[in-house]
């Protein structure tokens, strides 16, 4: 009978485990993808500031890269600086 109780309490260990495991793992992809959506179809637009840039392209490259520091509001209003590549491919 003191065997029984004590698999019990570890069938409910693992269950419990498991809930958290799916709901930390599994459900968050699902709220994350709802909520990046939520924020793409909002449509709020924010004004960027380039602080610099530099250009960090290869020579005899057929692509112009260059490395951007932007200024940026967040969405708590909080100005936050951003490092960004753009590659622009040159038509000959």
């Amino acid at each position: 009978m003191a065997g029984s109780w004590h698999l019990r309490r570890i069938n409910c260990v693992v269950v419990g485990l498991l809930a958290r495991y799916f709901i930390k793992w599994i459900l968050r992809i699902f709220k994350d993808k709802k909520e990046t959506r939520r924020l793409m179809v909002g449509d709020i637009r924010r004004d960027v500031k380039i602080l610099n840039s530099t250009d960090i392209s290869k020579p005899e490259s057929q692509y112009n890269a260059c490395e951007l520091n932007l200024l940026i509001k967040n969405l708590a209003d909080t100005e936050i600086t951003e490092k960004m590549t753009v590659t622009i491919r040159f038509r000959l």
